[in-house]
């Protein structure tokens, strides 16, 4: 009995960290994805140097949690993310409007893709 109840225990712990796991992955998906979002409006307005410092500033965010990230996702996403982010800032340096588009369609996919893989499911816990 004392057995099961430490199984039981153990397993609600479990799912209760990964909710909150998920929801702080989620958070900081949704929230590179949003400053994509608004690279790629000043992007389309010619606003290099506002672009580039934003640009900056994505990949300084990125870099503060993929120490944290890197125990949930795939090693293969986070590394293909952030080649994605140095290839757009090269990108933004040399003022080459029509990749940076591209690039910050790639880095916005690849945010929903581990958002996708990392969602709460039976099928993910069994």
């Amino acid at each position: 009995m004392k057995n099961l109840i430490t199984s039981l225990g153990l397993f609600a712990l479990m799912l209760v960290s990964i909710y909150f796991i998920n929801n702080y992955l989620h958070y900081i998906n949704l929230h590179l994805i949003e400053a994509t979002d608004k690279i790629d409006k000043l992007v389309d307005d010619n606003q290099w140097e506002e672009a580039i410092k934003e640009t900056d500033d994505l990949i300084e965010h990125w870099q503060k949690h993929l120490k944290f990230v890197t125990f949930f996702v795939n090693h293969n996403d986070t590394d293909a993310i952030t080649y994605e982010m140095v290839k757009l800032k090269g990108y933004m340096k040399n003022y080459v409007k029509e990749e940076c588009s591209p690039s910050l369609e790639s880095i916005k996919m690849l945010f929903m893709k581990v958002i996708h893989q990392e969602e709460l499911s039976f099928q993910g816990i069994f």
